[in-house]
């Protein structure tokens, strides 16, 4: 989602100064003000300098602006490196060391926003039209959710931030993306950080995984600040505590004849049974048994079927059950099976 309308209204928020009033007391009229346009798209006042907005559960975007925005977010970052900090006393890995590093270096740029903030204000900044006029454009996403595949969890997380080339401006991009299951026992994580990374025209990417089972969890976050006369910041974060299995597949054994086939003296039918799978982890093996007795791999099997009742009985039978045992790409084995009753007839003179 390009932020080309909210970046514009990036630039814009100094105009209503950070001290002052509480943004919920602001009397500006409705059309003009930026902060009641952010509200009629969802997103809530949580303090000054502070608007979040949640669209599904455990996604949270948060826009933060001025001292005390950027106070908020400093506060909500050292809250995620304590994180990172016991899961790499927990079980510490390279990729964890690494995300510690970077996520100190964002939380020094956090502190250095807040200065700059801090002295715009001592200094009574606004924006002017000219900046108004170039606006940067930007996208942030992060994601996290168990895998459908088999059993585990993702995150992924993504920041862009570009600047026209006949304007002037930079901004800084972060993405940081935890999963986390745990196997034969023991917790196995995968962590990855790209950035913090500024410039005019800047992008930063993570993605994480891990196959396992409970306890779980994974998690992403994305953020980009714009460096204006304004500073102020987008973020997402979405967090997730799942890893079900995907569900088994669903089987069916049919024939393309009655479950219960007469046939005349000297009658020959050809029987076919289909295998339908549907649902579970595509990459499916299906086995075929003839009354218990393996036949083959497949999902058809045809066979022919001759009434040779030499007289000796008015009339005799034969029973037939065709059964699948399918397994999916997840281990997940679903059986099913159709009997078919032929019966010979014979007549007596």
């Amino acid at each position: 989602m390009m932020k080309t309308l909210l970046a514009g209204l990036l630039l814009c928020l100094c105009a209503l100064g950070t001290p002052g009033p509480s943004l919920a007391q602001d009397g500006r009229d409705a059309g003009d003000d930026p902060i009641q346009k952010l509200q009629r798209e969802g997103w809530t006042i949580v303090q000054d300098g502070v608007l979040r907005r949640q669209s599904n559960p455990g996604e949270i975007e948060t826009f933060v602006y001025g001292v005390e925005g950027f106070t908020w977010k400093l506060q909500d970052l050292r809250a995620q490196l304590r994180k990172l900090r016991a899961e790499m006393q927990a079980a510490p890995t390279p990729d964890l060391r690494r995300a510690v590093a970077s996520h100190r270096k964002v939380i020094a740029s956090t502190r250095e926003m807040i200065e700059r903030a801090r002295a715009a204000e001592a200094d009574g900044e606004t924006a002017t039209l000219k900046v108004l006029s170039c606006s940067p454009t930007f996208n942030y996403d992060a994601e996290a959710a168990h895998k459908t595949d088999r059993q585990g969890t993702w995150a992924d997380a993504s920041a862009e931030y570009h600047m026209p080339a006949e304007c002037y401006g930079t901004g800084e991009v972060y993405a940081y993306a935890f999963a986390k299951t745990t196997v034969n026992g023991a917790p196995t994580t995968a962590t990855v950080t790209d950035g913090p990374r500024s410039g005019a025209d800047v992008s930063a990417a993570a993605d994480a995984n891990r196959n396992g089972g409970p306890l779980c969890e994974s998690y992403a976050y994305a953020s980009v600040t714009g460096y204006g006369l304004n500073l102020s910041s987008y973020s997402k974060a979405k967090s997730n505590e799942s890893c079900a299995w995907p569900a088994p597949p669903y089987v069916s054994v049919k024939s393309d004849k009655s479950p219960e086939l007469w046939l005349d003296e000297e009658e020959c039918v050809t029987i076919t049974w289909t295998v339908n799978i549907s649902g579970g982890v595509p990459g499916y093996t299906s086995r075929i048994y003839r009354n218990n007795v393996f036949l083959k791999n497949g999902t058809s099997y045809s066979e022919n079927v001759c009434n040779n009742n030499d007289g000796t009985y008015e009339w005799a039978g034969a029973d037939i059950t065709i059964r699948a045992d399918v397994t999916d790409s997840a281990a997940q084995s679903t059986s099913a099976s159709q009997r078919t009753n032929v019966i010979f007839i014979h007549w007596r003179p």
